[in-house]
């Protein structure tokens, strides 16, 4: 039985990808109807607009990675990119965000190229697993999961992935930040 279990993992793996991308083709814009083009929590202060929150919350996980002009920054799942649009105006950094989903990735380049962005933001199809071999060791300066950090954390026992994947597209010494899941990030003030 023990010797199936990479084979059985294997399966479950592909078949929850081919869901996932069926699910996310048909709930894109349902999430950016009640979430506009940022798929994330943040906090409301009193009196403070819902755009408005959000764009705090992505200017603070900046600050949280302390990001310079000129820095490479991954994305990992970034929906239709408006983290990453954010963040690169706040920053002037580079971003790469990187999804499963092609659906998502067209509207990420739609709406980055209507902000005029499409030099400092790009979108690639990649697979999370595969992070080091996609981009290399040490590529980005900085990385981020947002709210699909709970996703990947609530299932690394299928996906056999741990933030630390993550880091090892990262230089020694730099940082990377996982927020909405609680895998590992200090509270924001």
């Amino acid at each position: 039985m023990v010797s199936n279990l990479p084979c059985f993992l294997g399966i479950v793996n592909s078949l929850f990808i081919l869901w996932a991308i069926g699910y996310y083709d048909g709930a894109t814009e349902l999430y950016e109807y009640g979430w506009s083009q940022s798929f994330h929590f943040s906090r409301f202060y009193k009196g403070e607009a819902f755009l408005a929150s959000l764009a705090r919350h992505e200017h603070y996980l900046a600050a949280q990675m302390n990001l310079r002009p000129g820095m490479r920054v991954l994305d990992v799942g970034c929906g239709v990119g408006g983290p990453a649009r954010e963040i690169a105006q706040f920053t002037d950094c580079q971003i790469i965000g990187l999804n499963n989903n092609d659906f998502q990735i067209q509207r990420a380049r739609k709406y980055t190229q209507k902000a005029g962005l499409e030099n400092q933001v790009t979108f690639v199809k990649g697979d999370f697993m595969k992070l080091s071999e996609q981009f290399g060791e040490g590529y980005f300066d900085a990385g981020m999961l947002e709210l699909v950090g709970i996703i990947i954390c609530g299932f690394s026992y299928i996906f056999q992935f741990t933030p630390s994947k993550l880091l090892c597209t990262l230089p020694p010494g730099r940082v990377s930040t996982v927020r909405s899941s609680r895998c590992s990030s200090p509270e924001e003030p």
